[in-house]
């Protein structure tokens, strides 16, 4: 069963693996996170949980753009099972 985790500890777990710890400053950085949390949350969850996140941290993305990382992943994620 998943363990919830708050959204700062969801944010610094993508911010390890993806920004080598350092805080997002840039669209580019922010679309790196994005990826990230696409990965990982359940395909049918992802975009909602995506979307959320960013409103929280008021990343710099617009909908459109979360919504084709979170497409892209989750197609990934579909290929490789």
């Amino acid at each position: 069963m998943p363990y919830l985790q708050t959204p700062n500890e969801v944010l610094a777990r993508a911010k390890n693996l993806m920004l080598q710890g350092r805080d997002p400053v840039s669209k580019a950085d922010w679309l790196l996170i994005v990826n990230c949390w696409a990965f990982n949350f359940p395909a049918d969850m992802a975009l909602l949980e995506c979307k959320l996140l960013c409103a929280i941290f008021n990343a710099p993305i617009d909908e459109e753009d979360i919504a084709e990382i979170v497409m892209f992943q989750t197609n990934q994620q579909n290929r490789e099972n």
